[in-house]
């Protein structure tokens, strides 16, 4: 009997085993289950990523195709000839502010001229109307 109880002991322990090996299995199996779903999570993320760098890089081809097409030496031409249209038009505002500027300085000369004539003028006429109640 007691060979029996040996065995029955040793099935329980082994069974224990088991079942210690059964859990940490199933452990096992969750967590690549859990892995298995993070990398599916992340593989779409990653074909969201790679399409969208699939549609900017189809995008930026087509802008260095236009640029291509336009060529840059022709933008450069075409900026050069604004840089020298805005030169020549600043030119001509400096030289119409010059003649400007010489009209309004002649303009003040002017008046001031016409200002000592009139001061003179009617101090002409006051000294006359003075003369003219100091006569009476």
């Amino acid at each position: 009997m007691a060979i029996r109880q040996d065995e029955l002991l040793k099935l329980e322990s082994d069974a224990n085993v088991l079942v210690n090996n059964i859990k940490s299995l199933h452990e096992t199996v969750g967590s690549y289950k859990t892995a298995k779903d993070s990398l599916e999570s992340i593989n779409e993320q990653l074909k969201n990523f790679i399409s969208s760098t699939k549609e900017l890089s189809q995008e930026s081809h087509k802008i260095i195709g236009k640029l291509n097409e336009i060529g840059s030496t022709k933008i450069l031409e075409q900026i050069e000839d604004v840089s020298k249209k805005i030169e020549e038009e600043s030119d001509q505002v400096k030289n119409k502010l010059s003649v400007f500027e010489e009209l309004i300085g002649n303009i003040k000369n002017k008046s001031d001229k016409t200002f000592i004539f009139i001061v003179s003028g009617l101090s002409l006429i006051s000294i006359l109307q003075i003369l003219n109640l100091v006569l009476r």
